[in-house]
């Protein structure tokens, strides 16, 4: 009987070492996880949270930009600047999708998060049942070992023996233990549990906020769709506008008399068109270089006619005075159509006869005769052809003839009259003595 109660003390004793080693090494395995769980969840959760708190000012923000923008957008009587408004749609556009990343990202952390808490959970709870079902199978075998060694102090009572209580004492205070720290391990596991019950209430509320954005995002974006519609009729009806207003600008030049010839940087050339049928004479340009002066943004600078023979520096020195462009045009405008029949009709005697124009004098002077050897001077009143007349001043070479003894037939002769009597006074008279 005796050999019979120590074999079953053998088994017990070996039975207690594996239960043992199998609760280190539950042990180990609850401590992993838990760690692991600090780590994984619970600051996973905290950093969620934080970004959750961000993102959701953020939203808040992006939400009042929108219905303000809509607000302009819709509102009829505000008057805002085109251009900003699209600036700001486009910004805004920006937003919503670096928002919606934002989101969608902090949704896919939260979501990893809960899956792994979820997974930690489970494992947790699969230890704790086998910890119990460890707990009970130590218990049964506790019971099992009190009455081995009930029997036993019976057996060395009997044999006058007295065993010792040391080994029971020692099984109780692990039982004990093992007890505390499955306590203690399911405390941890309700505080995860709560942990992610609070994680899943946040990806709730995470869910609520991106389908209330995405609700708003379709809005605004159904008013940006109409603005571009608008902007599009818009751009459409300026063609048209620009198109017509081309036509027209064409047709006031064509009626003005002048036109734009080069517009680049701070220049700007002028032309002013000829009269029908006188194209042989060189058109006038009028080129006006601007500069800025503070507070003016464009101030004339200077000008200059590419017609010598048209002398308008007092007109030229009045308008940059006065920074009157209109002025300018409008009056060299006058004196070039003042002007443009004597040029015209100087450039066509010049084919026909040797003559020297002094614009800024008022005289034409002619030579005539064998190698020009007489010169008549004629004076060019101003106003001529309209107003003015033309008048012989001086003779000068081998002619005997003063110049109060010629005139031409005509009434009031003009500068062509002039120079056809004078050629065919002197070449014929030359041609006379020759023969």
């Amino acid at each position: 009987m005796t050999t019979n109660i120590e074999n079953s003390l053998i088994s017990a004793s070996a039975l207690l070492k594996e239960n043992k080693k199998r609760s280190l090494g539950i042990e180990k395995k609850r401590d992993s996880a838990l760690n692991e769980e600090n780590s994984n969840v619970a600051v996973q959760f905290a950093q969620c949270k934080a970004d959750f708190k961000e993102l959701k000012q953020k939203l808040i923000q992006l939400q009042t930009k929108f219905h303000f923008v809509k607000s302009l957008a819709t509102d009829e009587e505000t008057t805002i600047d085109e251009e900003r408004l699209d600036e700001e749609i486009k910004d805004s556009k920006l937003d919503i999708a670096e928002a919606k990343g934002a989101l969608e990202e902090l949704k896919t952390k939260i979501t990893a998060c809960i899956e792994t808490g979820e997974q930690e959970y489970t494992t947790c709870q699969n230890d704790l049942v086998s910890l119990e079902q460890l707990v009970t199978q130590v218990s049964a075998k506790k019971q099992k070992l009190d009455s081995l060694v009930a029997e036993r102090e019976q057996a060395l009572q009997s044999l006058g023996d007295l065993g010792s209580s040391n080994f029971i004492n020692d099984i109780s205070a692990m039982v004990e233990s093992k007890k505390s720290e499955v306590k203690e391990y399911s405390e941890k596991l309700s505080q995860s549990k709560k942990a992610l019950d609070e994680l899943a209430k946040t990806k709730e509320d995470i869910n609520a906020i991106i389908q209330e954005f995405d609700a708003s995002t379709k809005e605004y974006m159904a008013v940006i769709g109409d603005r571009e519609k608008e902007d599009k009729l818009m751009n459409n009806t300026k063609k048209e506008e620009d198109e017509f207003l081309s036509s027209v600008v064409g047709y006031l030049q064509h009626l003005s008399g002048l036109s734009i010839e080069h517009l680049h940087g701070d220049q700007l050339k002028v032309k002013f068109n000829q009269p029908e049928g006188k194209d042989e004479t060189e058109a006038l340009t009028l080129t006006m270089t601007f500069r800025s002066e503070p507070p003016s943004p464009c101030v004339l600078h200077k000008a200059e006619v590419n017609i010598s023979t048209l002398i308008v520096d007092d007109i030229i020195e009045r308008a940059i005075a006065q920074n009157d462009c209109k002025y300018l045009i409008q009056e060299v405008q006058q004196r070039w159509q003042k002007h443009f029949s004597l040029l015209h009709e100087i450039t066509i005697l010049r084919e026909r006869y040797a003559i020297d124009w002094i614009c800024n004098e008022g005289v034409l002077r002619m030579m005539l005769g064998d190698n020009g050897h007489i010169v008549c001077t004629l004076e060019i009143q101003d106003g001529y052809p309209a107003t003015g007349e033309v008048k012989l001043k001086s003779i000068s070479g081998r002619s005997e003839d003063s110049p109060g003894d010629l005139q031409p037939p005509q009434k009031s002769p003009t500068l062509t009259d002039w120079l056809h009597y004078l050629a065919c006074r002197y070449n014929s008279s030359d041609e006379d003595t020759d023969s």
